[in-house]
């Protein structure tokens, strides 16, 4: 919730530090994955959402 208060262009930048604070505060994890998503995006026209999925794969 708090990474969702930090301002940010990017879906992709939250998903990153969710899954970097969820790493650095269990390092007994060794997979973890994030799907982030933004309800009535700005992007013109009617987009009812849009979302990203982010793991530690992706690194």
């Amino acid at each position: 919730k708090e990474q969702m208060m930090v301002k940010s262009k990017l879906l992709e930048h939250v998903g990153r530090r969710i899954i970097n604070v969820v790493m650095e505060k269990h390092p007994e994890i060794e997979y973890a994955e994030v799907k982030v998503s933004k309800m009535n995006p700005p992007l013109g026209g009617k987009t009812g959402s849009v979302s990203v999925t982010l793991s530690t794969e992706d690194d």
